[in-house]
């Protein structure tokens, strides 16, 4: 990919930088004062680009893969992708830096391949992989991650059900032995549960919401998700986030050296968390900042008890629906002689859309105890 740097990128990228000094350095007002600067110049559309997605095809998903030398790692990640049964999905890789001995095999794959002239980092470049998006679903994956052939109709059909403002998966490492110790957070059991987005590389978010609340911090790689799933409640606290078991990624565990590096970026972002947790302000204009929906994010509508039964309706059509068709699929997958695994991914659904439906109906008698209560209440008063 050889295209000349646009010189007025090159310096919005110093500023960048210099942002990322001070947050080292955990001077994080001069820090955040420096990226508001950064983010109201930055134009992604100057980013060294190789087309070669299929645009006249219908995307419904778009998998974002922010790359700092993986090499023939982020190779595999995209033949696992490739293999998938649902093809509603486009790929877009962000290369941070360090995967020349891959540079001919991404350049004959069937991507949007980003060049980015310096490591922006997976927080921002996550963020430039998203603003190329044509999905309506935002899947973020790590780059050395495998997937089964279901990930992205799960990701997909998961998000379809309305249910959700956000997903994030399970973590199951490549090769498991008495050894491998699992972080307790990349595993939270079979049941699909209310979570944090603390696995940012297994995680699906609605691309509009993404855009509305500003994306990923850029300034942050350590606690990112944690940090995105505060906004997304702030902004959209009637809207749920939820761990999916079903969405499982292979993904090798840090050891050694890059284990200490990992658990010193989380002590920063720990810092900066606090940081934005007592400056709540300031925390603001990480969305205020937003090009898209700098308007949207200063007028969201109250939601009244009234609106909560609708929507809890709607979520309620909605999962029977995928319900219904999940138990055609399992039929006609069983006629059809398909693999068990298939099957069985069907009906892991299946049960995990049961639960969301029978806790959707216990949200919505919930509420409309809250609304009867309210009426007498009023009625007394």
């Amino acid at each position: 990919m050889a295209q000349i740097l646009d010189a007025s990128l090159q310096a919005v990228l110093v500023i960048f930088e210099n942002a990322r000094s001070f947050y080292l350095k955990q001077d994080f007002k001069q820090a955040r004062e420096v990226i508001n600067e950064y983010q109201k110049l930055i134009d992604y559309s100057l980013f060294p680009i190789q087309e070669n997605r299929n645009l006249t095809k219908t995307v419904e998903s778009s998998v974002v893969l922010v790359s700092y030398g993986s090499g023939i790692k982020l190779i595999d990640c995209i033949q696992s992708l490739q293999k998938q049964h649902d093809d509603s999905f486009e790929i877009i890789v962000v290369d941070n830096g360090k995967n020349e001995n891959v540079y001919s095999q991404l350049a004959s794959l069937p991507i949007l391949w980003i060049k980015s002239p310096i490591n922006l980092l997976p927080s921002e470049g996550r963020n430039l992989g998203a603003s190329f998006a044509r999905g309506k679903w935002l899947i973020f994956l790590d780059d050395d991650a495998l997937v089964e052939g279901s990930y992205t109709k799960i990701a997909r059909t998961t998000m379809e059900s309305g249910y959700f403002i956000a997903i994030r998966g399970k973590v199951l490492p490549k090769k498991q032995d008495k050894k491998t110790e699992i972080p307790k957070h990349y595993d939270l059991g079979n049941r699909a549960i209310p979570s944090e987005l603390t696995v940012e590389g297994n995680m699906v978010m609605q691309r509009q919401t993404f855009m509305d609340i500003g994306g990923f911090d850029p300034l942050m790689f350590g606690h990112e998700g944690k940090e995105i799933t505060w906004r997304c409640q702030y902004f959209f606290p009637h809207k749920n986030i939820f761990y999916w078991p079903l969405l499982r990624i292979k993904h090798n565990f840090a050891e050694g050296e890059r284990l200490k590096n990992k658990i010193h970026r989380q002590n920063l972002g720990f810092a900066y968390l606090n940081y934005l947790n007592n400056n709540k302000n300031t925390w603001k204009t990480i969305t205020s900042l937003n090009k898209v929906s700098k308007k949207k994010s200063k007028n969201i509508k109250k939601i009244t008890l009234e609106d909560k039964i609708q929507i809890k309706l709607n979520q309620s059509q909605e999962i029977l629906e995928k319900i219904n068709a999940i138990k055609i699929e399992i039929k006609r997958n069983k006629e059809q002689s398909k693999p068990n695994s298939i099957i069985e991914n069907n009906q892991d659904e299946f049960h995990q859309l049961i639960y969301l439906l029978n806790k959707t109906s216990i949200e919505y008698k919930d509420i409309c105890d809250d609304m009867q209560e309210l009426r007498v209440y009023r009625f007394h008063q």
